[in-house]
């Protein structure tokens, strides 16, 4: 079999942040912290690829969006996290 004809494909930093997020794993959760010093992601197309992408993610939908709440809280801060938890009915992060 040669690879001269084969392609690679790679999600973007949004769509890997995402599924990531999804997962809510603490271990997923400091690697989209790392990609984020890296690669910076913007909180608004953050949420945006969420809210229009992401809504058959298989899980609870409350737990899922509380999530990316708790990542948009740790990359932009807090009251970013509980604008974004009030938006969609979800708990408010606190500090720890």
């Amino acid at each position: 079999m040669s690879l001269a004809k084969a392609s690679l494909a790679f999600p973007d930093k949004y769509d890997l942040a995402l599924s990531k997020a999804v997962r809510g794993y603490q271990h997923d959760a400091d690697a989209i912290a790392g990609m984020h010093r890296r690669h910076r992601l913007s909180r608004k197309t953050l949420v945006e690829r969420f809210e229009t992408e992401m809504s058959q993610a298989i899980g609870d939908p409350a737990r899922i969006r509380l999530n990316v709440v708790m990542v948009v809280a740790r990359l932009f801060g807090i009251e970013e996290g509980r604008r974004l938890a009030l938006r969609w009915g979800v708990p408010l992060p606190t500090k720890r």
